[in-house]
C-alpha cells in the first residue's frame, strides 16, 4: 500500500491520514473488496492512528475523540456501498467493536454539537470532522429528505469555525524571502522542453492508439472464433438411473404468472413497440428496442429512454430472481480510443441502461451487465432494417414463482 505523508498543521489530521485515503477509496469502489480482510487492515490502521497521535504528543482525549469519528466515517461509508450491507462488517463495526455502540448516526452531530461549544480548545478534533464529513459521512442525513442540504450545511458551519480560530497565514510566499541580483540574458535558440515533452506525449500517444485499435481488431475476430468453437452447448452426462417417481401436482396458482404479471404492467410500452416480453420455461427475457436509446457511438441513455427503464425496473422490483443487463450491437465495427471495438460499446450500454434500472428497482445486488456486441443477432445485419433490430437491450431472468 501507498504511505501517505503525515504532513500539516493539524497533527491529528496528519496521524488520520492514511485512514481518510481509505474512506475516499471505499467511497469511490465499484468492485467489492474481501471484506473481512478490509475490516482486519483498517482495524490495524486504527491502532497505528492512536500510536502515531500520541507520539506527536497530541491530548489522550482528542484521540478517543478522533478515534470514535474515523470508526464512525468507515463504518457509514462501507455500509451504504452496495456491497458493505451484505458483508460481515454488517453485524461487526468499527463503533461495536471499540466504543460498544450502534447509532455512530446520531452520536457523531452529538459528539460535533459538544465540542463547538469550545472550538479553541478542540480545534484539531473539529478539523477531522470536517475532513470526514467532505470525504462522505453522511450519518443520519443520509436517508432524510432534506439530508443533503441539511448536511450541507452543518458542514459549512463547521468550516466557519475552523476557520475563525486558524491563525492567519503569512502574506509572503517566505518570509525570509530575498531577491537576487542577475543580470537578464536573453534566451537562447534551443528548442524550449516543453516543445520536447509535448512532441514525445504526441508520438506515445500515437502509438497507443495505433496499437490500441490493432490488438481490439484482432480481438474481435478471436471473439468470433470462440463463440463458433465447439461445444456450441454445455455437455451433458448420460446416466443410468430408474425412472423419476411421477411428479407431484403443480400448487395452485393464485393469479397470472410471471411472464403475463411483466407483460401486464409495461402494456403501453409494449404498444408503442418500444418493449418485448419473451418466455421460455426456463427464462424471461425483456427486449428492449435500442433505436433513440442511445447516441450513434455513445453509451450515454437519453432522457426520453430514462423513464422507460426505470418503468422495467419498478416491474421487477417484486419479481425474484438475479436479472442480466445484456447489450447488443449489429456487425458494423467501431474504432475509437473510448470504444475500440462492438464488444466494450455494448458493455458499456449495458452498463449505463443498468444505473438507470437499479434506481428503481430496489435492490441494485440483483443486477448485472455483459456485452455480446454482435454475437447473438436475431435479424439479418445485411440490411438496415436487420441492424436497427439487433442492436438491442436485453434483460434476461431466470423465470420462478413468487412464494404463495
Amino acid at each position: 500500500a501507498e504511505t501517505i505523508p503525515r504532513v500539516g498543521i493539524n497533527p491529528l489530521a496528519a496521524a488520520a491520514a492514511p485512514l481518510l485515503d481509505l474512506v475516499g477509496r471505499l467511497r469511490n469502489t465499484v468492485r467489492p473488496p474481501e471484506a473481512g480482510d478490509l475490516r482486519e487492515r483498517a482495524i490495524a490502521a486504527l491502532r497505528q492512528f492512536e500510536a502515531d497521535a500520541r507520539a506527536a504528543g497530541v491530548p489522550a482525549e482528542q484521540i478517543r475523540a478522533g478515534h470514535y469519528v474515523l470508526c464512525a466515517t468507515l463504518d457509514d461509508v462501507v455500509l451504504n456501498t452496495p456491497w458493505g450491507s451484505q458483508s460481515p462488517w454488517a453485524t461487526a463495526s468499527l463503533i461495536a467493536t471499540f466504543h460498544r455502540e450502534t447509532g455512530s448516526g446520531e452520536r457523531f452531530f452529538a459528539l460535533l454539537e459538544h465540542l463547538q461549544k469550545e472550538p479553541g480548545r478542540h480545534k484539531p478534533v473539529l478539523e477531522l470532522m470536517h475532513l470526514c464529513l467532505s470525504l462522505g459521512f453522511q450519518g443520519r442525513y443520509r436517508l432524510s429528505p432534506r439530508g443533503p442540504a441539511e448536511h450541507e450545511r452543518v458542514r459549512e458551519s463547521l468550516y466557519a469555525v475552523v476557520m475563525a480560530h486558524r491563525q492567519p497565514p503569512h502574506r509572503d510566499l517566505s518570509p525570509n524571502w530575498k531577491g537576487i541580483e542577475a543580470p537578464w540574458r536573453p534566451p537562447g535558440r534551443a528548442v524550449p522542453i516543453w516543445v520536447i515533452g509535448a512532441l514525445a506525449a504526441a508520438i506515445c500517444g500515437g502509438l497507443y492508439a495505433f496499437f490500441a485499435f490493432s490488438l481490439n481488431s484482432r480481438s474481435d475476430e478471436v471473439f468470433a472464433q470462440v463463440l463458433k468453437a465447439p461445444p456450441l452447448a454445455q455437455p451433458a452426462l448420460a446416466r443410468v438411473a430408474p425412472p423419476p417417481p411421477p411428479p407431484p401436482p403443480p400448487p395452485p396458482q393464485a393469479g397470472p404468472d410471471q411472464p403475463t404479471r411483466i407483460a401486464t404492467f409495461l402494456a403501453p410500452e409494449i404498444r408503442e413497440g418500444l418493449v418485448a416480453v419473451l418466455a421460455s420455461p426456463q427464462i424471461i427475457v425483456i427486449r428492449i428496442k435500442s433505436s433513440g436509446m442511445f447516441a450513434s457511438g455513445s453509451a450515454s441513455v437519453t432522457p426520453r429512454f430514462v423513464p422507460i427503464l426505470e418503468r422495467i425496473g419498478q416491474a421487477l422490483r417484486d419479481e425474484p430472481g438475479d436479472v442480466t443487463v445484456v447489450g447488443h450491437t449489429d456487425n458494423v465495427p467501431i474504432r475509437t480510443v473510448q470504444f475500440p471495438s462492438n464488444f466494450q460499446l455494448s458493455k458499456a450500454r449495458a452498463e449505463a441502461a443498468l444505473a438507470v434500472i437499479a434506481r428503481a428497482i430496489g435492490d441494485p445486488a440483483r443486477l448485472s451487465a455483459e456485452g455480446r456486441a454482435d454475437a447473438e443477432p436475431i435479424a439479418d445485419n445485411a440490411t438496415a432494417e436487420g441492424r436497427e433490430q439487433n442492436r438491442r437491450i436485453e434483460l434476461v431472468m431466470p423465470r420462478m414463482e413468487r412464494p404463495l
